[in-house]
């Protein structure tokens, strides 16, 4: 997978970033905004969010368009803001969420549903882990 910085693309935030999704042959596969720090106002926590499912309608492929939000400590202008062994474990839990919304093509919306309860169950043994 290629994630590349799309800045045509409008964000809700400045400190958002929206990226192009594309396969290992160029083809493209969804948007992906990314919002990694904390900032007045914003919930605690992260989380995958799905503003717009993939779905096939009359022979058309609309890709989807997904966001992983994070609250990662900031860097400061004399030190690196190193991550925890629990944000970077976090992180790949919640990435995992949005990258199969990227790759997946849903013929039906109930199948859809199916792939996203099936990630969530695979998740369910890490979150007992990470507490």
């Amino acid at each position: 997978m290629q994630f590349v910085k799309n800045p045509a693309i409008s964000v809700y935030h400045p400190e958002v970033e929206a990226f192009d999704v594309l396969d290992e042959d160029g083809n493209f596969l969804s948007v992906l905004y990314t919002d990694f720090h904390p900032r007045e106002g914003k919930q605690s926590g992260a989380w995958m969010t799905s503003y717009k499912g993939q779905y096939i309608r009359d022979g058309r492929d609309s890709r989807p368009h997904v966001s992983i939000v994070m609250n990662f400590t900031r860097p400061t202008e004399t030190k690196p803001a190193l991550l925890t062994f629990d944000e970077v474990n976090t992180f790949c839990m919640s990435l995992a969420m949005p990258c199969t919304e990227c790759w997946h093509e849903a013929h039906m919306r109930l199948y859809q549903g199916r792939v996203f309860i099936a990630i969530l169950w695979s998740c369910l043994p890490i979150s007992w882990r990470t507490g």
